[in-house]
């Protein structure tokens, strides 16, 4: 019995221990300091990431581009490579701003990311377009002058800032509404392209003018975005057909007796589609001549349209002349490379108004002369007309001597031209 008292003793005395220190705990002294239990340390680590941001154009990357991560704390830097991706090492956990420089007119973006649950992004830049729609007018153009409206509008995934052109031949006037750029995906504008009477300025068979809207890189100013095609079409046709000569003449009593080149046209048949002629047609003329005789141009036609009776080509609906300083022996001899157009400008009182050249490749006709024999240097007069040698190889005994008055030669060609 004394033994188990003692024990009793002993462990009442012990649970008065423990209840003292719980209580001196809670009072804020005692034996354990402070009010507060020491706590047990815990192990912190410090996060060693390779996070890779890659950044393309549906597939194609964009290369040395600057990229920048940053917290509150730390700002890191990086390129992208060939491939499009840029390297960052982060030590740090929790939500980052990936900011993306400009490029191709695309303003700066800031993406947030957290690297340390995604350790790589990819970012589609896409490709900006541009949508070209008709708003009013006819794709169909008359004779007459026309205007034509469309809208422009501009889908693109970031916000780029790009001025809007169009592919108006300089004949065309465009009107591109203000602010004449376009930014976020769907801004429009429109155009408005004044056309003026009898416009041929069709690229595709004579016939066809494919129009589209574009953005260009400032610095190349390379075409780096393009929108759909639109056609415009010719609804109105001209069928022309002309006898064509060009011609050489060695007049002696003209040209001081230097050897001129002329062209003309006539025999004019004109069939029309689409066209409200009013007035009468009338003809302009520019003459070109090509070779080692002359290579000039000659802006007027002549007002007498007539070539001189002994020629026999008669009168022309449009006719011009070059003069050279060249003697008799250009008539002479074969053609020496000469050549020309005619450039006819076709018009009346009201819509029409074109231009059509004329030229020709065919062979030259014979020559063909007036001549007489004469003393030392008479003048020679229009005696004898003949267009071979023979006739005159026995003509002339010493001391006469042959004489040309007049020396012919033509190119001549029926030409349909229908545009």
């Amino acid at each position: 019995m004394k033994g188990l008292k003692i024990l009793f003793i002993v462990v009442l005395g012990c649970f008065f221990v423990v209840l003292t220190i719980i209580n001196s705990c809670r009072k804020g002294s005692g034996i354990l300091g402070p009010g507060y239990v020491m706590p047990t340390p815990t192990a912190t680590f410090t996060p060693d990431i390779n996070y890779s941001v890659l950044i393309h154009q549906e597939g194609t990357p964009v290369t040395d581009l600057e990229l920048t991560l940053k917290n509150e704390t730390t700002i890191l830097k990086a390129k992208t490579d060939k491939n499009g991706i840029g390297g960052f090492k982060v030590n740090e956990y929790g939500k980052w701003s990936l900011l993306v420089d400009t490029f191709n007119g695309f303003k700066s973006q800031v993406f947030v990311v957290e690297p340390s649950i995604t350790t790589f992004t990819s970012i589609n830049y896409g490709i900006p377009s541009l949508e070209l729609n008709l708003l009013s007018g006819n794709e169909q153009i008359p004779i007459s002058p026309n205007s034509i409206t469309y809208t422009v509008k501009y889908h693109t995934k970031f916000e780029r800032e790009k001025r809007v052109f169009i592919n108006n031949p300089e004949e065309i006037i465009s009107v591109i509404s203000n602010p004449y750029t376009v930014t976020n995906d769907g801004d429009e504008l429109t155009i408005r392209l004044d056309i003026p009477k009898s416009f041929e300025g069709y690229t595709r068979n004579k016939k066809y003018l494919d129009i589209y809207a574009y953005t260009q890189d400032i610095a190349t100013q390379q075409i780096d975005t393009k929108s759909n095609t639109r056609a415009l079409t010719k609804n109105w046709t001209l069928n022309i057909t002309v006898d064509y000569y060009y011609m050489t003449l060695f007049d002696f009593y003209n040209n001081d007796g230097k050897t001129c080149y002329y062209a003309g046209i006539k025999n004019i048949v004109l069939n029309a589609n689409n066209i409200p002629f009013s007035g009468t047609v009338k003809y302009d003329v520019e003459f070109g001549n090509v070779g080692s005789g002359s290579n000039a141009i000659i802006k007027n036609g002549l007002a007498d349209k007539c070539m001189p009776d002994f020629t026999s080509y008669g009168c022309f609906s449009a006719l011009a002349k070059v003069k050279t300083n060249n003697d008799e022996f250009w008539a002479w001899r074969d053609g020496m490379g000469q050549n020309g157009w005619l450039k006819i400008r076709i018009y009346d009182g009201n819509y029409l108004d074109v231009v059509r050249t004329f030229s020709t490749t065919e062979s030259w006709s014979i020559i063909c002369f007036h001549w007489q024999c004469v003393t030392g240097d008479n003048s020679p007069l229009r005696k004898y007309y003949a267009c071979t040698w023979g006739d005159v190889m026995v003509s002339c005994d010493w001391p006469n001597r042959f004489r040309a008055a007049d020396i012919t030669r033509y190119r001549m060609e029926r030409i349909n031209i229908a545009e």
